[in-house]
């Protein structure tokens, strides 16, 4: 299972831009009273990306001049020179926090209301709906050999892992072929089967396609 985590803060350094992520760092001090008997928890560097279009929305790569609420999934899984942090946090849900202005009041008897953090809209792009396709335990996909000896790009991966971590769903579904001892062989979508692997998920949206010798022997018979 995916460890999820929200993190509320400024970017520690500046916002980096790539071809589909914005990447920045931010830090999360460590309890200032633990329980007794217990050590004091260090600061933590969390290294965050944002797909592309939820960070556009928020101004991105100009610093945010509102703390942000990120909430995500850690993942252990990036290379160090792509998470130079001590951990990586894919968002999928990017908020910043406006402070709430407060009515004036020419009554000093009457109290005000203090200034409150409010979570502004969810910058998450539309996502097609994949609830009219089946869904298949991983361990039931065959790998073909070919698609063994050449994993896909690894930048490309990450930024597609981003964008489906944020929307907890694929934006499309892997194609399999039924085989005869109830397995099914993928014909495509091996970027995104070793996502959901990688994100941790048991089951995954499938389009399984006929095999074209079985229909023209069924045409036949």
């Amino acid at each position: 299972m995916s460890a999820k985590i929200t993190l509320t803060g400024y970017p520690t350094g500046p916002i980096e831009a790539f071809s589909d992520y914005f990447r920045f760092d931010m830090e999360e001090g460590g309890s200032a009273a633990p329980p007794k008997g217990l050590p004091g928890a260090s600061a933590l560097t969390f290294t965050v990306f944002v797909s592309k279009k939820a960070g556009k929305k928020l101004g991105f790569p100009d610093s945010p001049a509102h703390r942000l609420l990120i909430q995500g999934e850690l993942t252990a899984e990036l290379p160090m020179d792509q998470c130079p942090g001590e951990l990586g946090v894919i968002a999928f849900k990017v908020d910043t926090l406006l402070p709430q202005e407060t009515a004036e009041t020419m009554d000093d008897d009457r109290p005000t209301t203090p200034a409150v953090a409010t979570p502004a809209a969810s910058v998450l792009e539309e996502w097609p709906d994949l609830s009219e396709y089946p869904s298949l335990p991983l361990s039931q996909v065959i790998i073909p050999e070919a698609f063994l000896l050449t994993p896909p790009n690894a930048k490309k991966t990450s930024a597609l892992q981003i964008r489906i971590a944020q929307h907890g769903q694929l934006d499309e579904p892997i194609v399999v072929r039924a085989t005869e001892n109830k397995q099914y062989l993928l014909i495509d979508g091996y970027r995104r089967y070793l996502i959901a692997e990688q994100l941790g998920w048991v089951a995954i949206p499938v389009r399984i396609e006929e095999d074209t010798a079985r229909r023209a022997e069924s045409r036949d018979s």
